[in-house]
């Protein structure tokens, strides 16, 4: 079930009173009218239930609801979901929004993006508003997919010979990579040695792929190389693929734990 993710600036009491695009999405979008409730979440992760008290052209109004609430109007599931981080070689044109807001629905705990050799896309380029709107696809697909995970962009673009710096050995790391490399492990054999009592990395390269020295440097700072049994994939979908398959797999052969 779709909510509402709360603007930073509200603490959570008293009438809080929207315009422009997020007056539009209640009213338009969703079509809400007064006296409609919606499920609501700070990006702490608070939930509230809120009720549409005023609509106009401009402006739209909504106040916590008193008293019980109905459960219906939360997220469809609120089960464990294992913590898993995505590293992300930039992508160029619109393909970064797409992917960010699938990694969002997929439930992702936080996405880094990261400048590799290969990268088509510049990191200098525009990259406060390159965050900025990603930002506002990671919002959006909260809003769309109801997920209790509120997924967290990494304000910086991290160059990959710094990553294992910032990765800084807080649980299992992987890169997938179609290649012959020495010693590359098959997902499922992963998995089974894993455990959700910390993150795990999910690093995917950019349409050109890493370079040989960008595969010996991250096998070499314990990152393990992955090799997806299927054909050869776009960036862009072997990262869903590598998400949508670690979730089953983790979620059906360990318990994970839940993040709130």
């Amino acid at each position: 079930m779709r909510q509402f993710i709360l603007p930073s600036s509200y603490d959570g009491e008293g009438t809080l009173v929207l315009t422009g695009k997020e007056s539009r999405y209640l009213s338009r979008v969703l079509r809400l009218k007064v006296g409609s409730q919606i499920a609501a979440r700070d990006r702490e992760g608070k939930s509230y239930s809120m009720t549409i008290t005023a609509i106009s052209r401009e402006h739209c109004s909504l106040t916590p609801s008193k008293g019980e609430t109905s459960l219906a109007t939360l997220p469809a599931y609120s089960g464990p979901m294992c913590n898993l981080v995505l590293m992300q070689c930039l992508l160029k044109g619109h393909k970064e929004d797409t992917l960010v807001r699938q990694a969002t629905e997929i439930g992702v705990s936080s996405i880094a993006l990261v400048q590799s050799r290969h990268c088509v896309s510049d990191a200098k380029e525009r990259s406060a508003s390159r965050i900025e709107r990603l930002n506002a696809k990671i919002r959006e697909a909260l809003q769309q997919s109801g997920s209790s995970i509120s997924t967290h962009l990494e304000r910086q673009i991290v160059p990959l010979l710094q990553l294992p710096a910032w990765w800084g050995g807080r649980g299992t790391a992987l890169f997938f990579h179609q290649s012959t490399i020495a010693l590359q492990q098959d997902l499922p054999s992963v998995v089974s040695t894993l455990s959700c009592d910390g993150p795990v990395g999910v690093l995917i390269g950019p349409e050109g792929g890493f370079s040989d020295e960008e595969c010996a440097f991250l096998s070499h700072n314990g990152f393990i190389p992955v090799m997806l049994k299927t054909n050869i994939l776009r960036s862009e979908t072997a990262a869903i693929y590598a998400l949508s398959a670690l979730q089953v797999l983790m979620n059906n052969t360990i318990k994970p734990l839940h993040l709130s």
